[in-house]
């Protein structure tokens, strides 16, 4: 797409992030209906980088002002690396599509 852009340089990668970041949105936006959390899970994995289990529980403690069960977290963590919106390494999870992560850090 950046070849597209009249422009050159810094200016034709951020309107090619924005241009992504908004096709991206509508699938975010559709996703983050089927859970109460997803949207605080992607949240705290894009604005950490990278996260650990602990890292995004504390993260969706404060942000959603109540306290998921483990399970629930377990579950809605798995769901979110089955679908690809997150990967899982050892402990860390990530986001793996810099897009997608510019989204999520423009929708908080």
């Amino acid at each position: 797409m950046a070849g597209f852009t009249p422009e050159k340089g810094e200016d034709a990668i951020n309107e090619v992030k924005e241009i992504g970041a908004n096709l991206v949105r509508t699938e975010l936006e559709e996703l983050f209906s089927r859970s109460q959390y997803y949207r605080y899970i992607m949240e705290a994995v894009a604005v950490l980088g990278r996260a650990r289990w602990s890292d995004i529980m504390r993260y969706l403690m404060a942000r959603a002002g109540g306290r998921p069960t483990n399970a629930t977290l377990s579950r809605d963590l798995s769901n979110l690396v089955k679908m690809g919106f997150l990967a899982k390494d050892g402990d860390w999870y990530s986001i793996l599509d810099p897009i997608i992560r510019y989204a999520v850090l423009k929708t908080r």
